[in-house]
């Protein structure tokens, strides 16, 4: 079946504050070995994991270069409460429905909604749009 979608991404994102980040996406690998999410800024790094699971070990690392635990967030969302075949993981899928039933009832704006999507696809689909016209954001 032809692939009709981009399946490698580079882009770099620039925020309002002026922070940028470089997002490299692929789903072009058959295995890899480096962390889900590793995120590098001018003082340090940050090795988060998996994103598709609510727990896991996060760790900073500074000038000395070298990896120390963060302490774990005392949240009902870093519960594992799920037995998976390689351990024991927090597993919170459909906690989004949770939320949106609880900010209707509450009144509050909910984290899953329409405006918070659109950004998102916004962002995710600038550089597809960018590259086409040879621009950058500025968003």
């Amino acid at each position: 079946m032809p692939v009709v979608v981009a399946t490698n991404i580079h882009a770099i994102l620039e925020f309002a504050s002026g922070a940028q980040v470089a997002l490299m996406a692929s789903w072009d690998v058959w295995a890899h070995r480096h962390q889900n999410m590793e995120l590098y800024g001018t003082d340090g790094a940050v090795f988060v994991p998996d994103p598709n699971f609510f727990g896991g070990k996060v760790e900073v690392a500074g000038d000395d270069k070298e990896p120390k635990d963060v302490k774990v967030w005392d949240h009902p969302l870093t519960a594992q409460n799920f037995q998976f075949d390689w351990g024991k993981q927090a597993n919170y899928r459909g906690i989004g429905l949770a939320d949106m039933m609880e900010a209707l009832t509450t009144g509050r704006d909910y984290r899953c909604s329409l405006d918070r999507s659109l950004h998102t696809i916004d962002v995710l689909t600038a550089s597809c749009v960018r590259r086409k016209r040879g621009g950058r954001s500025t968003s």
